[in-house]
Parts: structure tokens; sequence; C-alpha cells
């Protein structure tokens, strides 16, 4: 009987020890949040992994498209290609029409080469054209580019004359597109349409006719000239000399 009581307690005992061994193996797998079993299992903070043994997780890095930016990273962009605007060149202003003629900003037909002994025969179309790109009053006083290439040619243009002063030998005149006496007769011309003119040579005006027109010729000077809002000078012409016809 006592053999028995015995036998009976110590697999009471060994039951016991066995059970507390399963009881605390259960605890741990609770604790580390994996189970045994291999394959995906998730932990506490629900990250998805791979497990082999016992508390060993391989994560799977999170996969991404090639063209997504980091977390927390901006996408980036290339800049567009800066294209510089096209400026005016010379050749696209300067047409050469033959030997003796060329064609300005595709309007301007000018004959001879610029030279003192082949000076450029301009118009006052021409000239009159620098108001589309000169306003005093904005602070725009840049010709424009294909007048500024007549800068120290030789030109000759015709025109009505008139005197700063009253004298009978005169170094100066004043060219103009309109017929203009200084007062009363005739338009008062304006700096697109009148040309400073410094002569060579003193001329005689005694026993002139009051309408005076002729041909000058000179090297050209362009210098826009402004006092406050007002555009007072743009074209002069240096060691002019003046061919004052029959009249």
């Amino acid at each position: 009987m006592r053999v028995i009581l015995a036998i009976s307690g110590l697999m009471i005992l060994l039951g016991g020890v066995l059970f507390a061994i399963d009881v605390g193996r259960s605890d741990q797998i609770k604790n580390d949040g994996f189970t045994e079993e291999p394959g995906l299992v998730m932990n506490e903070v629900g990250e998805v992994g791979e497990v082999g043994a016992v508390g060993e997780v391989s994560e799977r890095p999170a996969e991404r498209a090639p063209s997504e930016a980091p977390i927390g990273e901006a996408p980036t962009e290339e800049p567009p290609e800066e294209t510089e605007p096209e400026t005016p060149t010379r050749r696209n202003l300067v047409e050469r029409l033959d030997g003796r003629s060329i064609r300005l900003d595709a309007r301007f037909i000018l004959t001879g080469n610029g030279t003192e002994r082949d000076p450029y025969t301009i118009s006052w179309e021409l000239l009159a054209s620098a108001r589309d790109s000169i306003d005093a009053a904005k602070g725009q006083l840049e010709p424009p580019p294909y007048i500024e290439l007549l800068d120290g040619a030789w030109v000759r243009i015709d025109g009505y004359y008139s005197t700063p002063l009253v004298n009978e030998e005169v170094s100066e005149v004043l060219l103009t597109l309109n017929r203009w006496d200084g007062c009363c007769i005739g338009l008062p011309p304006t700096p697109f349409d009148c040309v400073e003119t410094n002569l060579s040579k003193p001329i005689n005006m005694r026993n002139k006719h009051l309408v005076r027109f002729g041909t000058v010729t000179g090297r050209m000077a362009i210098q826009p000239f402004a006092i406050g809002n007002w555009l007072m000078g743009l074209y002069r012409l240096d060691n002019a000399t003046l061919d004052m016809g029959s009249m």
C-alpha cells in the first residue's frame, strides 16, 4: 500500500513539474509576441516578418517603386532648360542686295558703302523709325540696333536747312524734314526728323533764297540727349558739307 502511494505521489510530482515547464514556455512565447511555427508572423507593433526559430524574425524590406522618393524627402524634378532670348545680330539687320545697296531691318534700302567717298543715302523715314523704341519719359533712350549701325558711317540726306543765328557766314545748320523758319513758317522739328550739322567749312548765307533746301553729307553720330522727360537731340553730322543746289 505504501509502495502504491509512493508511486502515485511520484507521478503526481512529475506531472506537476512537467505542467510547470509547459506553462513557463507558453508564457515566454506570449511575452515575445511570436509563435514557434515558421512563416509570416506579426509582432506587437504590427510589423510582419518571417520566423525561423523562436524569437528570430527577419523583416522584409518594404518594396518601393523606382520613381518614389524616400519617406520624408520631396521628389526631385529636373529644372526646365533655360533658353536665352534671341537678340538681333548684324546679319539679321543688314541684308546685302548688291555691291552698292543694303537693306536694314528688312524695310529700309540704303545705297552706297558708308565711306567718305561713297556715303550711304538715307531717308527721313529711317531716322523717324527710332521713335518706336525711344521714350524719354520712361527713361528709354536706346536707339534701334539697325540705326545704331549708322553711328560713325558717312551718310547723305536731303532736307530743309536753317541757321541758329542770322549771320552772313555760319558753320552750323539744322537740317529738317519739313520747312521751318525758326518761328512762324512751317512745322517745328522733333529730334526724330532733324539733324544737327557741323560744317567742315563756313558757308555764306548772303542773298540766299528763303526756301532753303539742299543735300548734306557728313559723318553720322547717334547721341540721344534728354532733359527730364524730354528728348532734345538724337542725330548729328560732323565734318559735313552742304550742297545748296540752285536755290
